[in-house]
């Protein structure tokens, strides 16, 4: 409110879109850094297309984990079980498709190709990102204590 309050609606409006799109604007800038140097590089218009693209995807089907991370505390057991980790990765490559058939007049060919590929590595460091997070946090539970031997060796 305080926020609100300082910068008015139509600033704190445009606030609220570039705080929901933050993930997408991340995501755009590890791609356009990978291509940049070449003769693939993105153009500003190509990244603010598919910002678009990526932003009216999400809100037509919202993923299963919450982008907010307060919500997300709540219940941890949710967060790291076995079937919401699953949702999520359905949920997470349904996305990609679903943005990459909108992304074919936005990107070259090559682009495209690209594209496909930096999604596709993005998905794999997801899945070992979520079953790294799934061990550690093992449905919500602390990770189990490590039991540590000392033994003491006589002193003279």
């Amino acid at each position: 409110a305080n926020l609100k309050a300082l910068v008015g609606d139509e600033k704190y409006a445009e606030y609220k879109d570039y705080s929901k799109t933050m993930g997408e604007r991340m995501q755009l800038d590890q791609f356009r850094q990978q291509l940049d140097g070449g003769n693939l590089a993105l153009q500003d218009e190509q990244v603010k297309s598919l910002l678009q693209v990526m932003k009216e995807e999400r809100e037509k089907a919202p993923p299963v984990i919450s982008n907010n991370g307060a919500e997300n505390l709540k219940d941890m057991s949710k967060l790291f079980n076995d079937e919401t980790l699953t949702k999520q990765l359905a949920w997470q490559e349904d996305m990609n498709r679903r943005v990459q058939e909108r992304a074919g007049p936005v990107l070259t060919p090559e682009q495209m190709k690209e594209f496909v590929d930096f999604q596709s590595q993005q998905m794999n460091m997801q899945k070992v990102g979520m079953k790294m997070a799934r061990e550690m946090f093992g449905a919500g539970k602390a990770p189990a204590e490590t039991h540590v031997e000392v033994i003491a060796t006589p002193t003279k």
